[in-house]
């Protein structure tokens, strides 16, 4: 028996996760935090030391930077720290550090820039920094490893994690299935990140290497799609996304709401998400549902 609106309570924890807040209006650990947790584990710490005087001693401390993540790029004879927005000149930065390319977390004292100079970025005073382990390697898409997953909860996206993104881009992440895994069963919500989860299924299936292969459910109305997939209602199955990474047959309308919403839920008795080419997330506080229908 279905559930008074079930989907809409899914899509609106789904969107309060994203948006780092729980249905209780708790706060909640986002994919972001719980990415930078797992990058300290992977720092690497440099034993050369900080030189402790630095040219810009002088000048005023305008404000300060903690743990931020930045590449080293050389330029002539002087290196500069690059970060996702600012370009950054330091002071002491010890010699082992000088490699261009080089990526890196680090901390420091952002100094005054006096009226009549011009520069190539922000002066800084170093104060803590560490080059970042793997930080070059790049992501590998799950493949057939999902299949050898113990049970628990997860998340995959089709776009791989951000380590220098902020953290409100590191929420568009392309399309996410979060999932239980139980053996080779699995459930979870299967959404598009750039809506906050409003055009989402619930799917249930059988896990095959990298491909879930069972049923969908989707609320159509009010929310998010507007309507089912072109020929979804036929045995042959056809694009739920514009990438074609979860495909739908056998749409049938299984409850219809009235005022005030309008809208209804739809089951695809037929579904294919393949995930091939998704990569792993940080699970963190993820919604991931026991079962689609109640």
């Amino acid at each position: 028996m279905l559930s008074k609106h079930p989907s809409k309570k899914l899509f609106f924890s789904l969107g309060l996760v994203i948006l780092g807040i729980s249905a209780s209006g708790k706060p909640v650990i986002d994919v972001a935090l719980s990415q930078e947790a797992n990058q300290r584990q992977n720092l690497q710490l440099q034993s050369a030391p900080i030189p402790s005087e630095c040219s810009f001693d002088a000048r005023k401390t305008v404000g300060s930077v903690k743990n931020q993540q930045g590449k080293i790029e050389r330029v002539g004879d002087i290196y500069r720290i690059v970060t996702k927005d600012s370009s950054i000149v330091p002071c002491n930065l010890p010699d082992a550090f000088k490699q261009d390319g080089k990526t890196i977390l680090f901390s420091g004292e952002l100094k005054e820039i006096y009226p009549t100079e011009r520069w190539a970025g922000t002066p800084l005073k170093i104060t803590a920094i560490k080059s970042l382990a793997n930080a070059g390697k790049t992501p590998e898409p799950v493949k057939s490893s999902l299949q050898r997953l113990p049970n628990g909860k997860y998340k995959v996206c089709s776009e791989p994690p951000s380590t220098t993104a902020g953290k409100d881009n590191n929420l568009i992440t392309g399309y996410c299935f979060a999932f239980r895994k139980s053996g080779s069963r699995v459930i979870g919500n299967y959404y598009d990140t750039k809506t906050l989860g409003e055009e989402a299924v619930c799917m249930s299936g059988t896990l095959n290497n990298s491909a879930v292969r069972g049923e969908a459910i989707e609320e159509i109305g009010s929310v998010g799609r507007q309507k089912t997939p072109p020929n979804s209602s036929g045995s042959q199955l056809v694009n739920w996304d514009k990438e074609g990474y979860l495909k739908v047959a056998r749409a049938r309308v299984v409850r219809t709401y009235g005022a005030p919403l309008y809208y209804k839920t739809v089951r695809y008795g037929s579904s294919l998400l393949n995930l091939n080419s998704f990569y792993r997330h940080s699970a963190g506080t993820i919604v991931a549902p026991s079962k689609c229908l109640n």
